[in-house]
């Protein structure tokens, strides 16, 4: 088989379409805004699924646990409790490093800028 080079534009397949940046991309027979409502469903239905996943499995471990119900429950309120210290603590590290980052960058502007009105006044 010979190789006899790029074919003409005007024999190109008619299932491609040239885009606006000049790359072709195959036809699919749906718009943009079709996918993404397709992109949007399958989130809701893995969504929905994870939900189901979450319920069914809490179910089954409630039901195979090996200590009475009132100590399952007073466990789960005390790791309930632990999880939302830990949580929170976690946020306060988050905000305080947040916080630091602004003041940091605040500083080295007003470092730049400073810089900049000397050379500007001793020129």
């Amino acid at each position: 088989m010979s190789y006899a080079g790029p074919a003409p534009r005007s024999k190109r397949s008619p299932d491609i379409t040239p885009t606006s940046s000049g790359i072709a991309r195959p036809k699919t027979g749906m718009s943009r805004s079709t996918t993404g409502n397709f992109a949007r469903g399958s989130a809701v239905v893995f969504a929905a699924g994870v939900a189901v996943g979450v319920v069914v499995g809490a179910g089954v471990a409630l039901l195979f646990a090996p200590e009475s119900g009132y100590e399952t429950r007073r466990a789960l309120v005390r790791r309930g409790r632990r999880v939302s210290r830990r949580s929170r603590d976690a946020w306060d590290d988050l905000r305080d490093e947040l916080r630091k980052a602004v003041r940091n960058k605040r500083r080295s502007w007003r470092i730049k800028r400073q810089r900049a009105r000397d050379t500007r006044d001793s020129v």
